[in-house]
């Protein structure tokens, strides 16, 4: 849940479509690699900066998580493309 009074809002606006492109992709018939490991890392950014903003290095870990699924999502993206 992403509160109402994070600052800047342009982060909060971030997470919210952060949100809803990663609900649009899970609606998807056919996977798109690249795409994911593209939201990974916008995610990654963005919890980031929350956890800037608020300190919390729970949201930190979350930033690592996500760029690490960006990681992961790319290199699946090249060995499929290798192929």
């Amino acid at each position: 849940m992403i509160p109402y009074r994070l600052h800047p809002v342009e982060l909060r606006t971030e997470l919210m479509e952060l949100g809803d492109l990663f609900r649009a992709y899970q609606q998807r018939t056919e996977p798109d690699l690249s795409l994911l490991a593209g939201l990974h890392a916008r995610k990654a950014a963005a919890f980031a900066s929350w956890a800037e903003v608020t300190g919390n290095p729970h949201l930190r870990r979350e930033a690592d998580r996500a760029e690490q699924a960006a990681q992961t999502a790319r290199h699946q993206h090249r060995q499929r493309s290798n192929r």
